[in-house]
Parts: structure tokens; sequence; C-alpha cells
């Protein structure tokens, strides 16, 4: 056995992504376009929040108020839109390391939020999408 102490191989092993990340960033920062991840993680938190803010006005209303069925119908055209927002963000492809740290960002945000089997779907999309685009920036540096 070598004199590997349990000591030295943390200490090699911490030091290993430390080597690993310039080579990305460097590639990465070659890239002089501003990261598009950040103008759809936006509209998504934006159309979110219009839906949110939609729904409840709806849930605050009596059932037989007579805006009801409008409100009704805004909450589920917002409810639309925030999926098509969703969509476009479980499509992204971030072109920055700090895009795919704040699209992570986002996601942990969102699945705190998450309820339905389409949300927690789309999320799964959403991270082999950033697996994909890690794996790209690592063959290119």
């Amino acid at each position: 056995m070598s004199n590997l102490s349990r000591r030295s191989l943390v200490t090699s092993a911490a030091a290993l992504p430390a080597l690993a990340v310039p080579a990305v960033a460097v590639a990465v920062a070659a890239s002089a376009e501003p990261d598009p991840v950040y103008t759809l993680i936006e509209a998504h938190r934006r159309a979110y929040q219009t839906w949110s803010d939609a729904v409840d006005v709806q849930f605050g209303m009596r059932r037989d108020d007579p805006r009801l069925p409008a409100a009704e119908a805004e909450t589920e055209r917002l409810g639309v839109v925030k999926d098509g927002r969703f969509y476009d963000l479980s499509a992204a492809s971030p072109t920055t390391v700090a895009g795919v740290a704040a699209l992570l960002d986002h996601i942990c945000d969102i699945h705190a939020l998450c309820e339905s089997e389409f949300c927690k779907n789309t999320l799964v999309v959403t991270m082999g999408n950033i697996a994909l685009m890690l794996r790209e920036l690592a063959v290119q540096s």
C-alpha cells in the first residue's frame, strides 16, 4: 500500500474541481453574447406571478359573484401563458456557467411550488438539458 493518507486524498480531490473549472470558464467566457437564459427566467417569473395574482383574485371571490366566470377564464388563460414560459425555460440552453447557475437557482425556486406531474416532468427535462449543455461545454474545453 502506498503512503496515501485519507487527508492527502481528500485534499487532492478538493483541488480537482478547481483545476477543471478554468477550462470551462475560459470556453464559456469566449462568448461575448449575453446569456439568453436570463430573459427566459425573468419571463417565467413574471408569468408565474401574474397567474398567481389571478388565482388569488379568483379564490377571493364568492361562488355567486357575477365576475367569477371571467376571473376563472382569465386564470386559465394566464395559466396557459405561464406553462408556455415554463416550456420555453425547459428547452433553454444556457451559454454561460453563470446562466447555468441562475437556471438551477430558478429550478430550485420552482420545485418548492411544484405540485403537478407536468411541472415535475418539465423540471426533469430541464435538468437533462442542463446536463447536455454541460457535457457540450466540457467537450469544447
